[in-house]
Protein backbone atom coordinates (compact mmCIF):
# COMPACT_ATOMS: atom_id res chain seq x y z
CA UNK A 1 0.00 0.00 0.00
CA UNK A 2 1.10 3.62 -1.02
CA UNK A 3 1.96 5.70 1.94
CA UNK A 4 0.46 9.37 2.02
CA UNK A 5 2.18 12.51 2.97
CA UNK A 6 -0.39 15.29 3.69
CA UNK A 7 0.68 18.50 3.30
CA UNK A 8 -2.73 20.58 4.26
CA UNK A 9 -6.32 19.88 6.12
CA UNK A 10 -9.15 22.25 6.26
CA UNK A 11 -12.48 21.46 7.88
CA UNK A 12 -15.66 23.29 6.50
CA UNK A 13 -16.70 25.76 9.18
CA UNK A 14 -20.12 26.38 8.62
CA UNK A 15 -20.82 21.84 8.07
CA UNK A 16 -17.75 20.52 10.39
CA UNK A 17 -18.95 16.93 9.14
CA UNK A 18 -17.20 17.93 5.79
CA UNK A 19 -13.28 18.44 5.46
CA UNK A 20 -10.50 17.73 2.82
CA UNK A 21 -6.39 16.96 3.18
CA UNK A 22 -4.51 17.00 0.49
CA UNK A 23 -0.54 15.96 -0.27
CA UNK A 24 0.99 12.94 -2.44
CA UNK A 25 1.34 9.19 -2.66
CA UNK A 26 4.56 7.91 -3.88
CA UNK A 27 4.97 11.02 -5.84
CA UNK A 28 1.03 11.92 -7.11
CA UNK A 29 -0.85 14.39 -6.23
CA UNK A 30 -3.75 12.84 -4.13
CA UNK A 31 -6.91 14.52 -2.27
CA UNK A 32 -9.05 12.87 0.27
CA UNK A 33 -12.54 13.86 1.78
CA UNK A 34 -14.35 12.92 4.80
CA UNK A 35 -18.15 13.63 4.64
CA UNK A 36 -19.62 12.20 7.37
CA UNK A 37 -17.63 14.37 10.72
CA UNK A 38 -15.99 10.83 11.99
CA UNK A 39 -12.94 9.09 10.26
CA UNK A 40 -14.53 8.11 6.96
CA UNK A 41 -11.86 9.66 4.35
CA UNK A 42 -11.73 8.24 1.16
CA UNK A 43 -9.41 9.05 -1.96
CA UNK A 44 -11.25 11.50 -3.92
CA UNK A 45 -8.32 12.24 -6.33
CA UNK A 46 -5.06 11.26 -7.89
CA UNK A 47 -2.89 12.69 -10.09
CA UNK A 48 -2.36 11.12 -13.44
CA UNK A 49 1.22 11.92 -13.30
CA UNK A 50 4.38 11.64 -10.94
CA UNK A 51 6.10 14.19 -9.20
CA UNK A 52 3.19 16.15 -8.46
CA UNK A 53 1.92 17.36 -5.20
CA UNK A 54 -1.49 19.34 -3.59
CA UNK A 55 0.49 21.70 -0.74
CA UNK A 56 -3.23 24.00 0.03
CA UNK A 57 -6.95 23.14 0.43
CA UNK A 58 -9.90 25.22 1.29
CA UNK A 59 -13.63 24.69 1.05
CA UNK A 60 -15.83 27.56 0.74
CA UNK A 61 -17.66 28.93 3.94
CA UNK A 62 -20.26 29.84 2.03
CA UNK A 63 -23.79 27.96 3.97
CA UNK A 64 -25.19 26.29 0.60
CA UNK A 65 -22.04 26.28 -0.89
CA UNK A 66 -20.01 22.57 -1.92
CA UNK A 67 -17.18 24.12 -3.57
CA UNK A 68 -13.40 23.12 -1.92
CA UNK A 69 -10.19 24.43 -3.47
CA UNK A 70 -6.79 23.05 -3.76
CA UNK A 71 -3.50 24.02 -5.04
CA UNK A 72 -0.06 22.72 -5.77
CA UNK A 73 1.68 21.54 -8.67
CA UNK A 74 0.51 18.59 -10.75
CA UNK A 75 -0.44 17.24 -14.11
CA UNK A 76 -3.54 16.41 -15.58
CA UNK A 77 -4.87 15.14 -19.08
CA UNK A 78 -4.35 18.95 -20.08
CA UNK A 79 -1.01 19.33 -19.43
CA UNK A 80 0.62 21.13 -16.10
CA UNK A 81 -1.51 23.29 -13.47
CA UNK A 82 -1.53 24.19 -9.82
CA UNK A 83 -5.23 25.13 -8.97
CA UNK A 84 -8.17 22.74 -9.11
CA UNK A 85 -11.84 23.09 -7.49
CA UNK A 86 -14.58 20.60 -7.08
CA UNK A 87 -18.48 21.56 -6.91
CA UNK A 88 -19.49 18.57 -4.95
CA UNK A 89 -17.45 18.91 -1.59
CA UNK A 90 -14.42 17.29 -2.78
CA UNK A 91 -15.92 14.42 -4.25
CA UNK A 92 -14.63 14.92 -7.88
CA UNK A 93 -12.69 16.99 -9.52
CA UNK A 94 -12.55 18.52 -12.67
CA UNK A 95 -11.92 22.14 -13.04
CA UNK A 96 -8.31 22.61 -13.38
CA UNK A 97 -6.27 25.68 -13.86
CA UNK A 98 -2.75 27.57 -14.22
CA UNK A 99 -2.95 30.66 -11.17
CA UNK A 100 0.76 31.32 -12.61
CA UNK A 101 2.34 28.49 -15.36
CA UNK A 102 5.24 27.11 -14.22
CA UNK A 103 4.94 28.12 -10.29
CA UNK A 104 3.51 26.50 -7.42
CA UNK A 105 0.23 27.32 -5.09
CA UNK A 106 1.21 27.32 -1.78
CA UNK A 107 -1.59 28.74 -0.12
CA UNK A 108 -5.28 29.81 -0.36
CA UNK A 109 -7.58 32.15 1.14
CA UNK A 110 -11.69 32.60 0.31
CA UNK A 111 -13.91 35.45 0.83
CA UNK A 112 -16.94 34.28 1.98
CA UNK A 113 -18.55 38.15 1.63
CA UNK A 114 -18.02 37.93 -1.81
CA UNK A 115 -20.54 36.19 -4.55
CA UNK A 116 -23.79 35.19 -3.82
CA UNK A 117 -24.21 31.06 -4.50
CA UNK A 118 -20.18 30.45 -4.06
CA UNK A 119 -17.63 32.81 -2.96
CA UNK A 120 -16.13 34.67 -6.07
CA UNK A 121 -12.92 35.85 -4.71
CA UNK A 122 -9.85 33.81 -3.94
CA UNK A 123 -6.57 34.52 -3.46
CA UNK A 124 -3.68 32.28 -4.02
CA UNK A 125 -0.07 32.36 -2.63
CA UNK A 126 2.69 31.24 -4.88
CA UNK A 127 6.28 29.56 -4.35
CA UNK A 128 9.36 30.60 -6.70
CA UNK A 129 8.97 34.60 -5.81
CA UNK A 130 6.06 34.49 -8.02
CA UNK A 131 4.00 36.09 -4.94
CA UNK A 132 0.16 36.33 -4.73
CA UNK A 133 -2.79 36.30 -7.18
CA UNK A 134 -6.37 37.17 -6.87
CA UNK A 135 -9.44 35.63 -8.84
CA UNK A 136 -13.16 37.51 -9.13
CA UNK A 137 -14.30 34.58 -10.98
CA UNK A 138 -14.29 31.52 -8.44
CA UNK A 139 -10.80 30.14 -9.36
CA UNK A 140 -11.75 30.19 -13.03
CA UNK A 141 -8.92 33.38 -13.68
CA UNK A 142 -6.23 34.65 -11.64
CA UNK A 143 -5.15 38.23 -12.12
CA UNK A 144 -3.61 41.18 -9.66
CA UNK A 145 0.00 40.02 -9.55
CA UNK A 146 1.37 41.71 -6.24
CA UNK A 147 4.49 40.97 -4.65
CA UNK A 148 6.26 38.94 -7.01
CA UNK A 149 9.47 38.61 -5.35
CA UNK A 150 8.58 36.52 -2.81
CA UNK A 151 7.36 33.32 -2.34
CA UNK A 152 3.79 33.18 -0.49
CA UNK A 153 3.23 30.39 2.00
CA UNK A 154 -0.20 31.96 4.13
CA UNK A 155 -2.64 34.16 3.41
CA UNK A 156 -5.26 35.08 6.18
CA UNK A 157 -8.26 37.67 5.84
CA UNK A 158 -9.53 39.83 8.74
CA UNK A 159 -13.06 38.40 9.45
CA UNK A 160 -13.52 41.76 10.40
CA UNK A 161 -12.52 43.77 7.41
CA UNK A 162 -12.66 41.66 4.02
CA UNK A 163 -10.71 43.86 2.89
CA UNK A 164 -7.65 43.32 4.73
CA UNK A 165 -5.19 40.44 3.27
CA UNK A 166 -2.54 39.56 5.46
CA UNK A 167 0.51 37.56 3.07
CA UNK A 168 3.14 35.50 4.79
CA UNK A 169 6.58 35.65 3.13
CA UNK A 170 10.08 34.56 4.73
CA UNK A 171 10.37 38.83 4.43
CA UNK A 172 7.72 38.55 7.00
CA UNK A 173 3.80 39.11 7.38
CA UNK A 174 2.65 41.46 4.62
CA UNK A 175 -0.79 43.47 4.65
CA UNK A 176 -3.07 44.64 2.02
CA UNK A 177 -6.10 47.02 2.54
CA UNK A 178 -7.77 46.88 -0.22
CA UNK A 179 -8.22 42.96 -1.95
CA UNK A 180 -4.72 43.20 -3.81
CA UNK A 181 -6.13 46.19 -5.96
CA UNK A 182 -3.04 48.29 -5.35
CA UNK A 183 0.49 47.47 -4.35
CA UNK A 184 0.80 50.48 -2.69
CA UNK A 185 -1.29 49.42 -0.33
CA UNK A 186 0.83 46.45 0.31
CA UNK A 187 3.12 46.66 2.79
CA UNK A 188 5.61 45.08 5.32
Amino acid sequence: QKSFSGAAVAINPVNTSYANACGDSATYGVIYSRTDGANGWQKVFTSTASNTRFYAVSPDYKTNSQRVHAGGKFNVAAGARNFTYSTNRGVTWSNFVSVDPGDTVLAIAIDSTSGSTYSNILYAGLGNGAGARKSTDGGSNWNTAQLNTHSIIAIALNVASASTVYLSSSAGIWKSTDKLVDPNNTTL
